[in-house]
Formats: structure tokens, sequence, C-alpha cells
């Protein structure tokens, strides 16, 4: 089942099995973060700590960005349905 929420994967290269963006979007329609990671295997956060805490606040950061674009829309949508009602 496909989901809608902001999603992030970080992809270490010396993982064995992992989802190419293409059948991650099928799993996650709002993936605003997807990267390659420059090392590390699949115990990424205790082999890269850094580097993983690195791509959480990159991830949070985008989340923030799209929460604050929501929220603007909705503003916006608002501000017409009321001049439009006058």
């Amino acid at each position: 089942v496909p989901v809608n929420i902001p999603v992030g994967v970080s992809v270490p290269p010396n993982e064995i099995v992992y989802s190419p963006k293409i059948v991650a979007k099928q799993m996650a329609k709002n993936i605003l973060h997807y990267n390659f990671l420059p090392r590390a295997g699949h115990f990424a956060a205790f082999e890269e700590p850094h580097l993983i805490a690195g791509e959480i606040r990159t991830f949070v950061t985008k989340c923030i960005d799209y929460h604050n674009q929501i929220e603007m829309q909705k503003k916006k949508e608002t501000e017409n349905s009321g001049s439009q009602k006058k």
C-alpha cells in the first residue's frame, strides 16, 4: 500500500538489497529526500553516525519546507475563497 507521508531514503553503497528510486516511488508517493551515501553498509547508523545525522537533518529541513509550502498554499486558497464570496 503506497504511503503519502513525507519519506526520506538514504542508500548506503555496501547495502546488499535496496529499493531503486523508481521502486521506492511506487511504495512512497511523497519522497522528499533520496540520496546515495558515499560510504557505509547495512548498519549505517552505527558505522557512520555523523553521516546519518546529516541525512536526518537534511530530511527534516525538507519536511519543514514542505509543511510551510502546504500552509502557504492553504492560506492563499482561504484568501481566494474569501475574496470570491464578496
